[in-house]
């Protein structure tokens, strides 16, 4: 019963992602997918998003997996899973600034393409 509490956080993250980078909506939806007000913007940014989120969300349910294989290992009892927990879970809460940090970076603020530097008007 221990491996399941340790190992619980770090798989639904990976759960999330694996759903994400197969089964994430194509159009901005409320009910699914990666949903901040950016996010939702337009098509092109919501497409953009998901499979941003999804790949940090891989990234952060990979390297629960680790930590909770160390916490296992490690740690006895409920310091074990409550380690592997809050540590899978920081890490799956983390891919929600890197994902708008990524998405600000591409966007402006009304949700078109940022041009390249260097990229001339003519192509």
């Amino acid at each position: 019963m221990r491996t399941l509490y340790c190992f619980v956080t770090a798989a639904f993250v990976l759960g999330a992602a694996a759903w994400q980078m197969f089964a994430a909506p194509k159009q901005p939806t409320a009910r699914a997918g990666y949903r901040s007000s950016f996010a939702m913007k337009n098509v092109a940014v919501w497409n953009e998003a998901q499979r941003i989120w999804a790949r940090a969300m891989l990234a952060a349910g990979a390297s629960g997996l680790a930590v909770s294989a160390a916490c296992f290992f490690l740690l006895d009892g409920k310091a074990g899973y409550l380690a592997s927990t809050l540590i899978s879970a920081a890490a799956a809460a983390c891919t929600v600034p890197y994902t708008e940090r990524k998405l600000k970076g591409m966007f402006d603020e009304k949700g078109q393409r940022k041009r390249k530097e260097g990229a001339c008007a003519d192509g």
